[in-house]
């Protein structure tokens, strides 16, 4: 396949637009495990039947593929998030706020 010249904005924008997807995966993976999210005010319910479950697995492994694909000819380096960085900030905020 020919390569593509593209410019580091171009390749910027595309990598963050791969991740966001990926990002969506992530959390439709997780309702297809039954992994659902409940805090105080939110909570999921999981309304996909066994057979819904399945189709959505097969069209996230479909997506996975192309986005593996497509940063693989574009060189495309995966993000790495570190979860401790946002709940120190968080703490760090809150910890200064007064909530009354």
């Amino acid at each position: 396949m020919k390569s593509i010249e593209l410019s580091e904005n171009h390749r910027r924008s595309i990598s963050i637009t791969l991740q966001l997807v990926d990002q969506a995966l992530v959390e439709w993976n997780d309702w297809c495990a039954a992994k659902l999210r409940a805090g105080v005010m939110y909570e999921q319910l999981d309304t996909l039947s066994e057979i819904q479950k399945r189709d959505l697995r097969c069209k996230i492994d479909s997506v996975r593929r192309l986005i593996v694909k497509l940063g693989g000819d574009l060189d495309l380096e995966p993000k790495i998030v570190r979860t401790g960085i946002p709940l120190l900030l968080m703490l760090h905020y809150f910890g200064k706020c007064s909530l009354n």
